[in-house]
């Protein structure tokens, strides 16, 4: 046989003809796998959706068993659909119903506080897809603030330790330089608890941690603004640099590294003023900081 004959039009022709035929076969196989619709459920706000039992039977839970697959009931004529109420909005029973679906998990953006409720619906009916695509928008490093609360509220939920942790220690970062997110924090993590039924001592280490670092934090900066202000009756600059070092407290009021601390101290080479009397204030502050971060309180230690 010629070789060539391998490159014919002939060959072409069978193979896009088995191609075509190996596309209609695995449609033919999606539509086997989800069947016509025998369940409608109906959101609290009156939203329906008709689906499969058969697709919802990965999660026994979200049908009553009075109102389970093996109930309904069909005839050659009429297929009657049970109708199932649910407590979700229509929002949220929209994306659930998304994670049944024979297709590949599209991911999405969070959106806190709606998505609380999502989060309760996933560890309710044990949807194990959703699960897994929203630890994996949480389970990031580094954590944006909008979603260190509910980080954490997910972990406790689903006893993920590694994110327990990634979580508090974002909490912690967040609120060192911040006032506001402390507030925004706790506030999360009340309404996170709330709306998904986590108990609130899974919740109370955390809130309690933050507000004695957040307390600690504020009396330590506030004795190293008075140590600035008792060289301030002792000296007067004369070269003028009092405005260069009150811009470079920011820096060091906002930050718990003492490894950056110490960069940040007089003779490191980040910070050198052009008098002697404003090296030593600057040298007297950052070390009632550095001696201060050394006894932050310690995190708690979270099961």
């Amino acid at each position: 046989m010629d070789l060539r004959e391998s490159d014919s039009p002939q060959r072409h022709k069978r193979s896009a003809s088995v191609a075509s035929s190996s596309f209609a076969s695995a449609q033919d196989s999606l539509k086997r796998f989800r069947p016509h619709s025998d369940v409608v459920l109906v959101s609290r706000d009156g939203n329906r959706f008709h689906c499969s039992s058969r697709l919802l039977a990965s999660s026994p839970d979200i049908l009553p068993p009075n109102q389970s697959a093996s109930d309904v009931t069909h005839t050659a004529s009429n297929e009657l659909e049970s109708e199932c109420h649910m407590p979700e909005s229509g929002r949220t029973l929209g994306i659930l119903l998304e994670y049944f679906e024979p297709t590949p998990v599209q991911p999405r953006v969070l959106d806190f506080p709606n998505d609380w409720e999502l989060m309760a619906a996933l560890k309710r009916y044990s949807v194990w897809r959703g699960i897994d695509a929203m630890h994996a928008v949480l389970n990031q490093s580094p954590l944006p603030p909008n979603l260190v609360a509910p980080a954490f509220i997910f972990s406790q939920l689903f006893t993920i330790p590694t994110l327990v942790q990634l979580a508090a220690k974002a909490a912690a970062k967040s609120c060192t330089s911040d006032a506001d997110a402390l507030d925004a924090l706790l506030a999360g993590l009340t309404c996170g608890a709330e709306e998904t039924g986590l108990q609130q001592e899974k919740v109370m280490p955390l809130i309690t941690y933050l507000l004695r670092r957040s307390t600690y934090l504020h009396t330590l900066r506030s004795r190293a603004l008075a140590t600035l202000r008792a060289f301030d009756d002792e000296y007067e600059c004369e070269d003028s640099c009092r405005g260069m070092v009150y811009s470079s407290l920011s820096d060091i009021l906002s930050t718990t590294s003492r490894r950056r601390l110490r960069k940040l101290d007089y003779g490191a080479g980040e910070v050198d003023f052009a008098c002697k009397d404003c090296d030593v204030r600057w040298e007297k502050v950052v070390t009632v900081l550095l001696e201060g971060v050394a006894d932050m309180p310690e995190p708690p230690v979270f099961c």
